[in-house]
């Protein structure tokens, strides 16, 4: 590759400010008292290290200008300026061409520059070629071939500083007259000996078959280094990179490797009979490597986001994989992307549509990498699938977009296998230690799987999924025992599961931990999740004192939508059997209820007798909806003794039950108002004592105004009126109490500032007795309070962040209460928690 370089107006083509001297000239003329000079014939004029020669020449003393004509050369050591006219302003130290174009030709160096006008600033020594100003100089490192166009060219004797103005062009070609790279701007400054190169305004480079644009380039020859700003744009026939600023790093004038910084995009075109489908990468830098001039590796930097088309090989079909992650690697085999890695909470999405019709699969891992021609995607670390309604996590996990082929592995970490996959679909979860599986037609295979429904537990060496979601299980194992080594299970060389219907299994097995019981030569278990008759599952297991026990063998039966039954009974070594059951019924909007209970027959040796009886327990709830403004309401527990729930309950909590309720409670709703009576019994099976409730009353009146207008309209009243009357078995609390109470607001708005409610509520107390043996005692306690509140609103203006004005809102609150003491309560007995009693208080709150 030519080197970018300018090698026009080289250093050394400078006039010293020396006095003018004439060296030659066949003939001389003066007028004027010699003031003005005509030369005529092999004019030579030196200055310093410049000579100046013409045919002919006019010296106006006076003026201090000569006019050179015909012929005109100005030669230093370093270069030669060809004209057919020349004006010396020596008052100006300003040299400038009059007459036809202006020539250039460096003599250290093979170069020329020419143009319409030339002009040398003395003093500055400062050269300028104005008007089609064009340069051409060959190379030195490769022998190629440098042209610059431009409407002006300049150069700085003093700091080597060359350039070029407007409408520039560069070419560059190689010995050959090939051209390598042409280069398109506004202007351009060339410094030193070929130093640095910088160019400016709508620049764009087109060099084979890449092209490029942006508003300032820099050109470093030493490190062979562009560098571009304002927003620059590389592209080629299907490739285009974009950012902020581009870095490409060249070696022997090859491009080996570059960076771009900040906003970074790199798009090409995937897929050529698609043109219009650009594969896009976008992250806050890129890092990328060239061989031969073609890609290698891209490296993206700082949220990486991705939109990918894969090549078809359906044309019916579009495809486009979407993925977002912290970092981002593209691999390129001879010109073409191999494969892609990315890292960092990687997650992507492949969309693809056939036929019209569209379809998604979500992916994310800590490590995703695609390989485009073989349209394989693997995952790696925490990942995760999710298709319909297939989920799927594993460590590592392989997909083929092409043939929707799974796999999914685990990962071995010492004697342990870390990241086993486990799939969920629809309300099944399946665990295994390597998945083969197709999520389109939804068959696959699951080495060493296991699963569960329900209370259900089943595994198998190698579970193979049907295409309607039915699994069959090679060396299967069913168990409702949750643990990893179950007490028991039942083992069956084939089993055939229905999905969320039922399991079947042939030449079964039971298991009783590693020791076979007995054999079957099938068995049905249902998997259905909605209400269904049949088998309830069982559980065998034994206790940490050694008994075993077997549970829950029985049957549920539901005939239709109304009612359901079941029927069970358990066994274990320590304490015999004991019989279960319990029927349900609803009837919506009606009612609903549950009766069960449960039945154990027992019997103890004496010396002389045996002794046998039953123990059992009986628990109902029922709850109707007699119209929709009423409710009545059933519950009732009872047992045969106190010891039952401890002997036969599984739980702590229902073995530790102390206390059994049971009441009837019926309720009814009024437009203003309620009403509630309850009928309620607690029994405490530990201390054989009850407290009871026969009944209690609750009369309510909501809160309503008193008159419609005027000044007391605002003036409400509430009541609540209440009747406990309570039995125990200390007939000390033997007694009934009612309470009565009235509530009194008259909210006032002093409209827009301030709101004032004040209130009072009067309560009376009325028992039967007190504890000196007074009929018909009754008290009365007493409490005022009152509420001042107002709003205040303000606007702050903000201004920034596309906030306008910032409302606040201020809602200052004074509450005051009193209430006088109570008097003489201690005569009062404690009826279901009711007293009189009330502290004197005296509060004031903000």
């Amino acid at each position: 590759m030519v080197i970018i370089l300018i090698y026009f107006l080289f250093a050394g083509i400078g006039l010293e400010a020396s006095e003018i001297l004439l060296e030659h000239a066949d003939r001389l003329e003066t007028e004027r008292k010699g003031e003005r000079v005509y030369l005529y014939g092999s004019v030579s004029v030196k200055s310093g290290e410049i000579r100046i020669k013409s045919h002919t020449a006019k010296w106006d003393k006076s003026k201090r200008i000569i006019q050179f004509v015909q012929d005109v050369t100005i030669e230093s050591p370093d270069y030669l300026i060809k004209s057919d006219g020349v004006l010396f302003d020596e008052n100006k130290d300003i040299a400038r061409t009059t007459q036809g174009r202006v020539l250039l030709e460096f003599k250290k160096r093979s170069g020329s520059a020419s143009g319409n006008t030339g002009v040398l600033l003395k003093s500055d020594s400062i050269a300028i070629i104005i008007g089609n100003a064009s340069f051409t100089s060959l190379d030195t490192t490769d022998s190629g071939k440098v042209k610059v166009n431009a409407e002006s060219l300049s150069y700085d004797f003093s700091r080597s500083v060359g350039k070029a103005f407007r409408h520039t062009k560069m070419t560059l070609e190689d010995r050959d007259g090939k051209i390598n790279l042409i280069m398109n701007c506004d202007s351009m400054v060339y410094f030193g000996e070929g130093e640095s190169l910088y160019a400016y305004g709508n620049i764009t480079l087109e060099k084979d078959t890449l092209n490029a644009n942006s508003e300032f380039l820099k050109y470093y020859r030493k490190n062979e280094n562009i560098l571009m700003c304002g927003k620059p744009t590389v592209w080629g026939k299907t490739q285009e990179i974009r950012g902020d600023t581009i870095l490409a790093v060249f070696v022997e004038g090859e491009l080996k490797y570059g960076f771009v910084f900040k906003d970074a995009i790199t798009t090409w075109q995937s897929d050529s009979l698609h043109p219009e489908r650009l594969s896009t990468f976008e992250a806050e830098s890129v890092y990328f490597t060239f061989v031969s001039g073609a890609p290698e590796k891209i490296h993206l930097f700082g949220t990486v986001r991705s939109k990918y088309y894969p090549v078809e090989r359906d044309t019916a079909t579009t495809s486009l994989n979407t993925v977002r992650s912290d970092s981002a690697l593209l691999v390129f085999k001879e010109g073409k992307l191999d494969s892609i890695y990315f890292w960092g909470s990687a997650r992507g999405e492949f969309m693809r549509t056939e036929k019209g019709k569209p379809d998604s699969l979500f992916y994310e891992a800590r490590t995703i990498s695609y390989a485009p021609e073989q349209e394989e995607v693997m995952l790696l670390g925490d990942s995760y699938v999710r298709y319909h309604d297939f989920e799927l996590k594993s460590h590592r996990v392989e997909y083929n977009l092409d043939s929707y082929i799974l796999k999914a592995y685990g990962f071995t970490a010492g004697d342990s296998v870390l990241g086993k996959p486990v799939v969920k679909q629809g309300n099944d979860e399946f665990f295994a230690d390597h998945i083969d599986y197709n999520i389109k037609s939804g068959k696959g295979h699951m080495y060493y799987g296991k699963s569960s429904s329900g209370e259900a537990y089943y595994s198998g060496d190698i579970v193979a999924r049907a295409e309607k979601g039915d699994f069959y299980i090679k060396g299967g194992r069913y168990t409702t025992c949750e643990i990893n080594s179950p007490h028991y299970h039942f083992y069956s060389p084939k089993i055939k599961m229905i999905r969320s219907e039922r399991l079947v299994a042939k030449g079964v097995v039971l298991y009783i931990k590693d020791l076979p019981v007995f054999a079957l030569p099938y068995i049905v278990f249902s998997l259905q999740k909605t209400r269904h008759s049949g088998f309830l599952p069982v559980d065998i297991g034994n206790f940490a004192r050694g008994e075993r026990f077997i549970r829950n063998i029985g049957y549920y039966y539901a005939p239709g939508p109304y009612w359901d039954g079941k029927i069970a009974l358990d066994y274990d070594e320590l304490t015999g059997w004991l019989f279960k059951g319990s029927v349900r019924y609803a009837l919506k909007d009606y009612f609903s209820g549950e009766i069960s209970g449960s039945y154990k027959f027992e019997s103890s040796e004496a010396l002389t007798s045996e002794h046998k009886y039953a123990r059992w327990d009986i628990s109902l709830n029922h709850s109707q909806n007699i119209s929709s403004t009423s409710y009545l309401g059933l519950r009732g527990n009872f047992v045969s003794d106190k010891n039952y729930f401890y002997d036969t309950r599984y739980t702590p909590e229902e073995r530790m039950t102390s206390t059994l309720n049971s009441d009837l409670v019926f309720y009814k709703n009024f437009e203003h108002s309620s009403f509630t009576i309850t009928f309620s019994r607690e029994y405490n099976i530990g201390t054989n004592t009850t407290r009871e409730n026969l009944p209690s009353i609750r009369f309510t009146r909501y809160q309503q105004t008193l008159f419609r207008s005027g000044w007391l309209k605002n003036l409400n009243l509430s009541y609540s009126g209440y009747f406990l009357k309570r039995h125990e078995t200390n007939p000390l609390f033997n007694h009934w109490v009612t309470t009565q109470e009235l509530g009194l607001s008259f909210p006032v708005n002093i409209e827009p500032y301030v709101n004032i409610s004040p209130g009072v509520n009067i309560c009376g107390y009325l028992y039967d007795s007190d504890k000196q043996g007074k009929y018909l005692p009754y008290y009365l306690t007493l409490s005022l309070n009152t509420n001042i509140s107002t709003s205040i609103y303000g606007n702050i203006p903000v201004g920034i962040l596309g906030i306008k004005t910032l409302r606040h809102i201020l809602q200052p609150n004074i509450n005051f209460s009193f209430q006088p003491p109570s008097k003489d309560y201690s005569n009062f007995y404690p009826v279901g928690g009711i007293a009189p009693y009330a502290s004197r208080i005296k509060r004031l709150s903000y």
